[in-house]
């Protein structure tokens, strides 16, 4: 990776950590004081989020964006130390390469569809209602898409996604959480919104 490759991703990377931070500072406290977990059985999140990830794409590590919509539903309380969650994802990445020199274009995108489970921590229940971590793993298909037109070739293949990351989610207020997730995943970080549905 090249020294410009590393600082966009540096950027990235601070992008996201300030991102989350600052939302977690300026959050109004607008949560009822209750026992209520942010995280339970019937509770349902849809989240849309912009995570970052490193590809080999023409012989180089490159960052890009990666857009994604993920749901998330609480199913089982109180095993072990946790809640258990079911869910799914939908995410796209886009690699384009183009030259200077005549009309070479290639270019490649992959759409993510995938199953997701998570387990979400408990310890936190007494001490900050606001705050939820997670771990979890998810198992799906990648369908990618490639053109070139040096070659003039044009594919389309299937391949087995999966990953596993951690995750936090700070709740804002009754209906929003902005939430963070980091790992061997689609993107290797990921910030988001969830709404409560």
């Amino acid at each position: 990776m090249n020294k410009q490759n590393c600082t966009a991703l540096l950027k990235y990377t601070f992008f996201f950590i300030f991102v989350f931070a600052t939302s977690s500072v300026f959050a109004k406290d607008t949560v009822k004081a209750n026992s209520d977990l942010p995280f339970r059985k019937g509770t349902k999140l849809l989240g849309l989020s912009v995570g970052a990830s490193i590809d080999n794409y023409a012989g180089d590590l490159r960052p890009h964006p990666v857009p994604a919509i993920t749901y998330d539903q609480g199913f089982f309380d109180n095993v072990g130390i946790g809640n258990i969650g079911i869910g799914g994802v939908a995410a796209y990445k886009f690699l384009r390469e183009k030259y200077n020199w005549g009309n070479y274009d290639q270019h490649s995108g992959s759409f993510y569809f995938g199953l997701r489970g998570t387990y979400h921590f408990t310890y936190f229940k007494n001490r900050n209602i606001k705050f939820d971590p997670y771990a979890g793993v998810m198992l799906g298909v990648k369908i990618t898409h490639s053109e070139d037109s040096w070659y003039k070739y044009y594919y389309t293949k299937a391949y087995l996604a999966k990953g596993f990351f951690i995750g936090a989610r700070y709740v804002l207020n009754e209906r929003f959480s902005a939430f963070s997730e980091l790992g061997y995943n689609i993107s290797f970080v990921s910030i988001g919104i969830f709404a409560n549905l």
